[in-house]
């Protein structure tokens, strides 16, 4: 980066996107353990098949043809390693 960019970055009050160096370090900020609260965005997908199954995401659910105006698309309340979610995401979780 040259020098007269460095200073604008330095100086401006707009923020800058972040690098991926500098996400990875703040992903490696947090991390998932048995027993914590998240609010999960998910779309699950039958391995098998392709067929989606569940979406909190609205847009995606518009896409795939399974909108339903009844449904309440956001992020859903997990608790790590409690059955809230099939058993391969709360390993997947557990993990992270």
């Amino acid at each position: 980066m040259s020098k007269k960019k460095a200073e604008t970055k330095k100086g401006s009050t707009e923020k800058e996107p972040l690098t991926e160096k500098e996400i990875t370090a703040k992903t490696d900020e947090f991390v998932i353990k048995k027993d914590d609260f998240i609010l999960l965005d998910l779309t699950g997908r039958i391995k098998s098949s392709g067929k989606l199954m569940d979406v909190t995401d609205e847009e995606i659910a518009r896409k795939e043809g399974v909108f339903d105006e009844k449904d309440i698309y956001q992020p859903r309340l997990v608790i790590v390693g409690k059955g809230w979610v099939i058993k391969g995401v709360d390993k997947v979780l557990d993990s992270l």
